[in-house]
Order: structure tokens, then sequence, then C-alpha cells
């Protein structure tokens, strides 16, 4: 038989805590609404005011990350999509490879950067 470790152990008893705390939790949730039904519209309303909310933040984020990774070749008026935001040093390398002759589009392909 494996021994326990005092590590599991305590993650063992944070769990078994955290489920008690759950329980009572929920005990005097179902006690106070069964004893104020009125409540329960405002709390559902509430609820799901912050679940869409932060689903509305979390999906917002994702476009502001594609928005950044867009870039324009001022030759060709293409809009570019990159695979990450530029860096510092690859803004640099950039700049160096359009200075010896390659366009916009061309020094970022060479660069594995497009998407």
């Amino acid at each position: 038989m494996e021994e326990k470790t005092v590590e599991t152990t305590k993650k063992e008893n944070i769990f078994v805590r955290g489920k008690q705390w759950f329980k009572e939790k929920k005990e005097v949730a179902s006690q106070f609404f069964t004893e104020n039904p009125q409540a329960i519209m405002p709390f559902v309303g509430g609820l799901a005011t912050i679940l869409f909310t932060g689903f509305k933040i979390v999906a917002g984020s994702g476009e502001k990350r594609l928005e950044s990774c867009r870039v324009e070749d001022d030759v060709t008026g293409e809009s570019l999509l990159l695979t990450h935001p530029l860096t510092n040093d690859e803004v640099l390398e950039l700049g160096n490879r359009m200075t010896t002759g390659c366009s916009k589009a061309e020094a970022l392909n060479e660069m594995g950067l497009l998407k």
C-alpha cells in the first residue's frame, strides 16, 4: 500500500473542508429561497448579468488580440494577419529587411510571422 504524504493529506483536507463549506452554503441558500421565493428572480437576473459581463470581457480580449495581430502593408494596401503581435526585436528586423528592398509582406513571410 502507498503511504499518504503530508502534502496529499493537506490537499484532501482542503478538498473535504471546501466540500463541507459548499454544502453548508447550499443549505443556507435553499432555506432562504424557500422562505423568500420573491428573491429568486432578482438573484437569477443578477447572476445572469455577472456571467454575461464576464463572457463579454473574455470574448472582447480575443478581439483586441486579433486586432493587434493585423498589420497594414503601405505599398499594397493589404491587411496582413500575423501569428502574434510583433515584438520590439521583430519590428527592428522588419525595418532592416524593408530597408534592403523587401516589401513588408515579403519580409514578414520570410520571418515566418504571417498566419
